[in-house]
């Protein structure tokens, strides 16, 4: 049985009406917050809303989707999830209390606005990944993360002897 239905993108006039529905649960949030309710069902299923119009945004297609735009949607995710791994160890190691929610909505966002930046700004976009680097700047790279984790482990072994 063939599931190619489950991994396609929606129609092109879906990403206009996931993004006026996000703006209008946006707003309804707004409205919510500043009239004082801050009944955690309400804001929660507002959250939920504002969610599913961004994930109909960025799960559609364009009016002439050709490989320019494949190229610039694999583009966006990949600086997308680079910026969202960076936030998630950051919220992490200072212990900010976020809700998880808002890591899923401020994705999709940042997602959307690189994805139109590449779009707008350079409508020529051709984006060419070697996948043939010199060695020498990959050995850098590898050299630098283990230092890392050799200092973070090196540290993490001093607080548990300090115990």
């Amino acid at each position: 049985m063939k599931f190619s239905f489950l991994s396609s993108l929606g129609d092109f006039y879906s990403k206009k009406l996931g993004l006026i529905m996000a703006f209008a649960w946006l707003v309804v949030e707004i409205v919510l917050r500043i009239h004082g309710v801050v009944d955690k069902p309400m804001i929660g299923a507002t959250n939920i809303m504002f969610l599913s119009g961004l994930i109909m945004a960025v799960f559609s297609k364009e009016k002439t989707d050709d490989e320019r735009f494949l190229a610039i949607r694999y583009f966006s995710f990949k600086t997308t999830m680079l910026i969202f791994i960076l936030t998630v160890v950051a919220v992490y190691s200072f212990k900010y209390n976020v809700e998880s929610i808002y890591y899923a909505i401020g994705t999709l966002i940042v997602y959307l606005m690189i994805y139109y930046f590449c779009v707008f700004f350079n409508p020529d976009f051709i984006f060419k990944e070697n996948t043939i680097k010199s060695r020498k700047n990959s050995d850098y790279l590898f050299i630098m993360l283990a230092i890392i984790q050799v200092g973070f482990a090196m540290f993490w072994i001093s607080e548990i002897l300090k115990m």
